[in-house]
């Protein structure tokens, strides 16, 4: 009743006084619009204080820009922009009493800001404050108890700040309150194993892995950056073999492959009773170490158990990728002699067979063939070409595969390489005008930009091969303008430029050399080394000499390391040639004599004659092993 009167009272008022009701609206209208220009006015003061700051900094007026962050914090506390720069300023300066006291007003301003009261915590740490520190943290976890995002924050600054057992205690509080075991176990692996307490972060990775088994690769990719010491290596098998989870036994084959105990990771996975699909990978792994023997056991274990059509057939492809390798010798017989190692212009693609090899060899021919057929495997048929090209040199045969790859299914991730094939086909059958026109019609409808360079480099051997040095040359140096110093093909495209610069005008002695170049592209090394031969007695010595050293490169390839020895003898001086002549030789002693004495000589006299070698490093290196 008493309310009813008041409030009849009033309206009774505002009907007789209209005019003091208008005036006590204008009254707080115009004391809102002041308090509003007054904030505005502090704010604009602020800003201009705060952009005088940032050019005392940039100036490397320290002080006077620290003077005015101070004022501005203490004006307006609560602000990030304004707080942040002091924040720095006095960290850098490791000023934890003053850090605190702005900490402290920021947070008068922002009480609810979670990132500013955990950076509180750890400048307290800082600061040694230790009852603060732990009082803080505690207080931030409870009222936070169920938020991920606040124990993760928590966490990440106790460890960063050293606080290792006080951020267990943390993470303990908030799997037991949320009934969640598992709760950031990896990201807590690698928190340990970063500040090298391995023993933790095991026990870590361990429950990650009773929680999320199908993530075992990537435990044992983080188990295997471990340091290699024999402490940490222990450990890490020992609590492994303790666990009765079988993923830590599978990383145990991991651990075992990567000590090169092959054999022991193969009886691991037996004993694991693994799935098939583990064995397929240790048998691609066996593969890249080039453990033939052990990877063609391991791969016909797969094809004998019980296991999906998808990993019988990987297997299968393994396999005759296994009989391929079992069969080829590298195009590299030494570790850095070669003319122009790698580069396509100046290198048969042809591939250099081991002797006695051959069922292994017809074996993937087997299976590819199978493939293709039965299953219409583009990439079976690629294989399939390649092994009659560059191994069988069956041309033909091997035109037919690489024709019926452009016409299956599921062929786009071999189309590249196919038409490249193509074209490098039509280069070994002598044919330069079909393979230009070929490369004509690919590059109408390349689009991608690394396929479409390498097309030019295509058109750039044919320019080289039809002795076309002019036409080469513009091509080339359009190429190294338009390219990447790191795509793929750069390098070889700036060896052929150079080269250009080596032989200039002298259009005779260049035919010669496109010659031989042509020639070993259609896997005719003896006329090839004629053609070497004559060259190597050019009135020009930097030309005579590089003929000199492709030729000892040419009969090293032809199983004559004697004769390749007695060449290299022949180039004197400075040059690269002579430098890399004398390399040779070394790697001769070293590599394919086993004779370590003459070889250390060899490599001794090198690094006293040629300091400034860009081999320099290399050869340094080698002589370190051999010490070793």
């Amino acid at each position: 009743m008493k309310q009813y009167r008041l409030t009849f009272l009033t309206l009774l008022l505002l009907i007789t006084w209209p005019g003091l009701y208008a005036q006590k609206t204008n009254d707080i209208l115009e004391m809102l619009q002041k308090s509003m220009h007054a904030n505005q006015a502090r704010a604009g003061t602020q800003d201009k204080k705060y952009q005088q700051a940032r050019a005392f900094e940039k100036a490397g007026l320290w002080k006077e820009a620290e003077q005015l962050y101070r004022e501005i914090n203490l004006e307006e506390p609560g602000v990030s922009k304004y707080f942040s720069p002091l924040k720095s300023i006095l960290g850098q300066r490791k000023d934890w009493p003053e850090l605190i006291k702005f900490y402290q007003l920021y947070l008068q301003a922002r009480p609810d800001d979670i990132n500013a009261r955990i950076d509180l915590g750890g400048t307290y740490i800082l600061a040694d404050s230790t009852q603060r520190w732990q009082a803080l943290f505690q207080q931030i976890a409870d009222e936070n108890i169920a938020s991920e995002t606040v124990f993760k924050r928590i966490i990440n600054k106790l460890m960063s700040l050293s606080e290792d057992e006080f951020a267990r205690e943390i993470l303990q509080q908030y799997r037991q309150a949320n009934d969640a075991p598992g709760f950031y176990a990896f990201s807590m692996g690698n928190l340990f194993a970063m500040r090298m307490n391995y023993e933790q972060a095991l026990d870590e990775y361990l429950l990650f892995l009773s929680l999320r088994p199908d993530k075992i690769q990537s435990v044992s990719d983080k188990l295997l950056t471990f340091p290699e010491t024999p402490d940490v290596q222990t450990l890490i098998k020992d609590r492994l073999s303790a666990s009765g989870l079988q993923a830590a036994r599978l990383i145990l084959s991991d651990v075992a492959f990567k000590e090169k105990a092959y054999q022991q990771a193969f009886e691991i996975l037996k004993n694991t009773q693994a799935d098939p699909a583990r064995f397929l990978e240790l048998g691609k792994d066996l593969l890249t170490v080039r453990e033939y023997t052990l990877a063609d056991s391991v791969l016909h274990f797969v094809l004998n158990a019980n296991t999906t059509e998808d990993v019988l057939e990987q297997t299968v492809y393994v396999l005759a990728k296994l009989y391929e390798q079992q069969t080829i010798q590298t195009r590299n017989v030494l570790p850095i002699s070669g003319f122009y190692r790698g580069n396509p212009f100046f290198t048969s693609p042809f591939l250099r067979v081991d002797e006695g090899s051959s069922a292994a060899l017809m074996g993937a021919v087997a299976i590819y063939d199978s493939l293709r057929t039965n299953k219409a495997s583009a990439e079976a048929a690629f294989r399939l070409g390649e092994i009659r090209f560059l191994i069988l040199f069956d041309l033909d045969g091997a035109q037919l595969n690489y024709t019926e790859v452009l016409q299956m299914p599921g062929n786009l991730p071999f189309l590249p390489q196919t038409k490249l094939r193509l074209v490098d086909l039509l280069i070994a059958k002598g044919n330069l005008s079909a393979a230009r026109a070929l490369v004509s019609d690919y590059l109408s409808t390349a689009s991608h930009p690394q396929f479409v360079f390498a097309l030019k480099q295509k058109t750039a051997q044919i320019l080289l091969y039809q002795n076309e040095p002019d036409s080469l040359n513009a091509l080339v140096t359009g190429m190294v303008r338009q390219m990447n110093p790191s795509d793929a093909l750069y390098n070889d495209v700036l060896e052929v430029s150079g080269l250009l610069k080596t032989f200039g005008s002298d259009t005779t002695d260049f035919t010669v050399f496109a010659e031989a170049q042509f020639l070993l592209q259609q896997n005719k090394r003896t006329e090839a080394i004629k053609r070497l031969e004559s060259l190597s007695l050019s009135s020009s010595p930097e030309i005579g000499q590089l003929a000199t050293y492709q030729l000892a490169t040419l009969y090293l390839l032809q199983g004559e390391p004697e004769k390749a020895w007695q060449i290299t003898l022949t180039i004197e001086g400075g040059s690269l040639y002579a430098e890399l002549g004398m390399i040779m030789r070394a790697e001769i002693k070293d590599y394919l004599e086993d004779d370590l004495a003459t070889a250390i000589d060899i490599y001794l006299e090198f690094l006293d004659k040629y300091p400034l070698s860009i081999y320099y490093d290399d050869v340094r290196l080698r002589l370190r092993e051999l010490a070793s």
